[in-house]
């Protein structure tokens, strides 16, 4: 028996990954920032017990596997094509042919592809609002490192150890989503499949796509009217900053202090301005069943508008990612500018 289980093990060993949600590998050295990196941490320890978990379910499902094969054939290896179609039941099927196979009825068939693609968006959602909270988190603390250098108040040393956990940080949260968007590629073409195979069962068109009740996604742009318009005054008498004073006295004459203008103007300028853009813009939707709304819910018209759904928060995602990648690009503009001028 003790042979069996050993089979049995063998026969899993290509299966373990298929549980986890196969989170970016980790590049991140936690030091200076843990409150930047939390939510992507508990994403991976999140993922590590679900993981385990569905391993050991796998387990067992492998060891009755293969005490069938042992039963039937009599012979080890009998146990081990037995384990291995245990762990793998259920999996060698299509999703639509699997779901017409064990829901008979239609109209309740329809609802379980429903209650799939927005248990799927929520997931979706989940890791990109975790992506998110950490690149923001970076992006605020980029602008006090970045100040704290130009003020020498840390040193070079210091600051470049931080600004590549910030940048380690930043490179996992957007792989993070770059997986969001790859995986949910793959699950809507699988619901695309489904609900094709179900109109053409159902002897009818594929439903024109319904737009879903979600807010579109957020542009990557400059700084809020508001920011751009404080920004422009033309002479503000009372509340004149700091950074307006030193911009307009080195366009005259150079300004007499140790740091070099150009320099200074470009952290000021490219630095002040990040918790503004995409990656903090407030695009957290959780849809759920929204997309819904209005239709019945067990119709290929809601089949139709979960597909829909699906794919914009995929693309959301995507738009999050590059939004990511582009404000690493700034700060590394920022960063070669600052290291080679000190």
């Amino acid at each position: 028996m003790k042979r069996l289980v050993v089979l049995a093990m063998i026969a899993l060993l290509g299966l373990t990954g298929c549980a986890s949600k196969n989170l970016p590998p980790k590049i991140t050295d936690v030091n200076y920032y843990p409150q930047c990196y939390q939510t992507i941490g508990d994403l991976r320890d999140a993922d590590k017990k679900a993981t385990q978990s569905a391993v050991i379910g796998a387990v067992g499902g492998a060891v009755v596997g293969g005490v069938v094969g042992y039963l039937a054939t009599g012979r080890a290896e009998g146990a081990l094509i037995g384990a291995g179609a245990g762990a793998l039941a259920g999996g060698t099927l299509g999703y639509a042919a699997q779901r017409q196979k064990d829901i008979s009825d239609t109209r309740t068939r329809y609802v379980s592809y429903v209650k799939d693609i927005s248990n799927d968006i929520k997931q979706m959602d989940q890791l990109a609002l975790a992506a998110k909270a950490a690149s923001g988190c970076y992006d605020q603390q980029f602008v006090l490192l970045a100040a704290q250098y130009k003020n020498k108040q840390i040193s070079k040393e210091e600051y470049t150890l931080r600004y590549q956990e910030i940048r380690n940080g930043l490179t996992e949260a957007a792989s993070l989503l770059g997986q969001v968007y790859t995986g949910a590629k793959e699950k809507e073409q699988q619901y695309q499949a489904a609900l094709e195979d179900e109109a053409k069962k159902a002897g009818t068109a594929v439903p024109a796509a319904t737009k879903p009740t979600t807010p579109e996604p957020v542009a990557v742009a400059a700084a809020p009217a508001t920011k751009q318009a404080a920004a422009s005054k033309p002479k503000g008498n009372t509340t004149s900053s700091k950074k307006t004073n030193t911009t307009s006295k080195a366009k005259t004459s150079p300004a007499p202090t140790s740091e070099p203008t150009a320099t200074e103007n470009t952290i000021e300028a490219d630095t002040a301005k990040p918790t503004q853009n995409v990656i903090l813009a407030d695009n957290s939707k959780t849809p759920d069943r929204n997309f819904i709304e209005g239709l019945d819910e067990g119709s290929l018209e809601a089949v139709s508008a979960g597909v829909v759904a699906h794919r914009n928060a995929a693309e959301d995602a995507q738009a999050q990612k590059v939004a990511i990648e582009s404000r690493m690009l700034q700060m590394d503009a920022i960063h070669s500018s600052m290291v080679s001028s000190s």
